[in-house]
């Protein structure tokens, strides 16, 4: 007899002396009967639940599946083993390489990549925290409109309508655009000839960099070296905090400050002047600090340069004026002095040009060009249109306009750039979250993550 037809006799079988034991008739005594051992009715429940599990599993239909082969796996990768990228991520106007550990196709951890120039290994808290906004879920997934998401099919369509009837278009981009996101400007103004770029960004270096070119006739930009420094001050600068390449800078000033000599009293360190404003990361590692406010930088680098001509009369005024210790400053001339071609003078990117200006002479005075300061004539970041100029692009008419991940509803200089969107005929916008422009567009559409 076969296993089927046993079962299904034991159950039948237990089924009745159950039935009979757990629901006797009226009146008859309720204790089990003698003829049912423990042994016995342990094999009929378990005889029965073999007969409905057969029962069922008969009756079910699991759906089909496709089995995929790892035989032949993504390219280096193993499951559970670690796989690391390159990549670049843009502070500001700084880029950094980075690093981008994935585990199963995931990244879980971004590090500094130990043989880019500029980042060598280290990272920011910032940069570290990149991999947070990966896993965003408010992220955009699909396009949208006022109305919903739309099909990418439907959302090119109307944007390639709109571009082919549009007379007047604007594209308004981040200063900080790659390589291949530059490529791909060029492509789009080439297609379509009314297209015109503008480049907006909140806190940038805008005045230090036309002051640089100005002064120095070439378009580019100085690059500090702080590691051949033996005297640097800060007007009004926090290079160790958010000003410029700050990894880069934190690497180089401290080892400016490494002592290679045992014997601490014939070690040679840099030293640190900060004349600034507030407190900030720089002024915490000075030396010397000096509390002045930002309108005041141009004159006492206006100054410092009579100071080292041998006029320390409109030093000794500007301290009194000021009321700067005049022992402070005088040490700060005699350090200049007796460290000419070893020091460096840098101003913060928020200084009005005059300022820069006059920290461009200091420098040229103290002979920092091609020694402490270096020349790079092709910047990271684009240069950043006035505001001016893009409200009076947009006052002029816009059939399309395209805010590629820029958000001027928020951070719009005294605000009111919610009516110039209003106003385009079809507005798209391209970033990860629906922000303020993204929110008032035609059209949101999604961007990978950078």
């Amino acid at each position: 007899m076969s296993q089927e037809s046993v079962s299904g006799v034991h159950s039948s079988e237990a089924m009745r002396r159950l039935k009979a034991a757990a629901l006797p008739s009226h009146g008859e005594n309720l204790q089990p009967p003698d003829e049912i051992s423990r042994r016995d009715a342990m094999r009929y429940l378990i005889g029965a639940s073999t007969a409905l599990g057969l029962g069922l599993a008969g009756c079910e239909r699991k759906p089909r599946r496709q089995i995929v082969s790892r035989a032949s796996g993504p390219e280096y990768q193993k499951p559970g083993e670690a796989l690391y990228y390159s990549s670049t991520w843009m502070d500001g106007s700084y880029p950094y390489g980075v690093m981008v550990k994935t585990v199963d196709g995931r990244p879980i951890k971004v590090e500094g990549n130990p043989d880019h120039p500029v980042s060598r290994g280290a990272t920011t808290a910032a940069v570290q925290a990149t991999v947070l906004s990966l896993y965003d879920p408010d992220r955009l997934r699909t396009p949208c409109d006022q109305d919903g998401e739309v099909s990418w099919e439907a959302a090119d369509r109307r944007v390639v309508e709109a571009l082919t009837d549009a007379s007047r278009v604007v594209l308004l981009t981040r200063a900080s655009l790659g390589p291949s996101e530059r490529a791909l400007v060029s492509e789009f103004l080439s297609i379509c000839p009314n297209a015109k770029h503008l480049v907006h960004e909140t806190a940038h270096d805008g005045p230090r960099r036309s002051t640089w070119n100005k002064v120095f006739g070439v378009a580019g930009e100085v690059r500090p070296r702080f590691d051949r420094a033996r005297l640097i001050l800060s007007l009004d600068c926090d290079f160790l905090g958010d000003d410029g390449p700050v990894v880069e800078n934190i690497r180089t000033f401290a080892a400016g400050r490494a002592l290679e000599n045992q014997d601490h009293r014939r070690a040679v360190m840099n030293r640190l002047y900060a004349v600034e404003s507030a407190l900030t990361v720089t002024g915490s590692s000075a030396d010397h600090r000096v509390r002045l406010r930002p309108s005041a930088m141009a004159a006492l680098a206006n100054a410092l340069i009579k100071a080292l001509d041998g006029d320390l009369d409109p030093l000794h005024a500007f301290a009194q004026e000021h009321s700067i210790r005049k022992g402070v400053l005088k040490g700060l001339v005699e350090d200049l002095t007796s460290h000419r071609s070893e020091t460096l003078v840098v101003a913060g990117a928020h200084l009005p040009q005059a300022a820069h200006a006059a920290v461009a002479l200091l420098n040229q005075k103290l002979d920092a060009p091609g020694n402490t300061l270096d020349w790079n004539p092709v910047p990271a970041s684009m240069p950043v249109d006035d505001p001016s100029e893009i409200e009076s692009a947009f006052a002029e008419g816009v059939d399309v306009a395209i805010f590629w991940d820029v958000n001027p509803v928020y951070d719009w200089p005294g605000g009111g750039f919610r009516p110039l969107i209003e106003q385009v005929g079809l507005s798209v916008g391209i970033g990860q979250d629906c922000n303020g422009a993204l929110g008032r567009c035609s059209l949101a559409l999604p961007s990978t993550h950078g």
